[in-house]
């Protein structure tokens, strides 16, 4: 049952989008691009966007322990999809975490979520796309750490326009998490607090170098305007500016309604 959930789970996000899609009749073509940003870029894209994303674990951990220094505590949210610690049951948490996972969720929120707002602007997009992301993680810490995932993801995506760029981003987080999870079973019980460390912070090094290198040599071309295609010329929209999309947010109920399950879902699993 808890490998037939963790299939069902990535694969019921994705199957909303192909019923709006489908009902919509809307193309392919519109929603996922596959665009060539350039090998070296697009590596460089990669290794930035995972970067951010695992620095973005530092203030959700935060969040948890000031959640658990008031006396809540999250043990109960903890389930592990491998609670055996086996090398098979190591091999399918990957191919579903690391594999199936960020594919279904790239194909769900940055491909139809973002695609469908980026008629009202590409920041309102990236932002808009970035909080249903995080707030489909429903612990409040993990809304933190995947609200700032969905931002680098977003805007890697609104630049290059390659959908694969942010499944790799995806699934190197993902994978990372995972074999940190099993570390003591691939290195040993002596060495798996060392090797967790390592593999945590030698891609965030290595993504402040790709963010330093993309900044000098691409810096017009991934920092400037966006010159991105809207998902449909006959429905292009004056982009809201700053204020507009902040009022947008703040008037939108789905957000809202969204926000108060992950207040309700965290205040569960913190106090049960």
């Amino acid at each position: 049952m808890l490998w037939l959930s963790a299939a069902i789970s990535p694969v019921c996000t994705a199957l909303p989008c192909l019923i709006y899609m489908w009902a919509g009749r809307l193309s392919w073509s519109e929603f996922f691009r596959f665009e060539k940003p350039g090998f070296f870029t697009g590596l460089l894209c990669v290794f930035s966007g995972l970067g951010v994303c695992l620095a973005g674990n530092f203030p959700a951990i935060a969040l948890e322990e000031l959640l658990k220094s008031i006396g809540m505590s999250s043990s109960a949210g903890d389930v592990s999809l491998n609670p055996n610690h086996s090398f098979s049951g190591f091999l399918l948490q990957f191919a579903v975490v690391a594999i199936l996972v960020p594919v279904m969720e790239e194909f769900a929120f940055r491909g139809v979520l973002y695609s469908s707002l980026s008629r009202y602007g590409t920041g309102f997009a990236i932002v808009g796309s970035a909080l249903v992301f995080g707030m489909a993680h429903l612990m409040l810490p993990n809304v933190v750490f995947a609200t700032i995932a969905g931002l680098a993801m977003g805007y890697v995506y609104a630049k290059t326009q390659n959908l694969w760029l942010t499944v790799a981003i995806h699934a190197l987080n993902n994978g990372i998490s995972v074999i940190n999870e099993n570390a003591a079973l691939l290195v040993g019980e002596s060495m798996a607090d060392v090797f967790a460390e390592y593999l945590m912070l030698v891609p965030i090094i290595l993504g402040a170098l790709s963010l330093i290198l993309l900044i000098v040599l691409c810096r017009k071309k991934l920092f400037g305007k966006s010159q991105m295609r809207e998902v449909n010329q006959a429905q292009v929209m004056q982009p809201l500016k700053t204020g507009e999309a902040l009022a947008c947010y703040m008037k939108s109920v789905a957000l809202w309604g969204l926000f108060l399950i992950v207040l309700g879902y965290t205040a569960f699993m913190f106090v049960l």
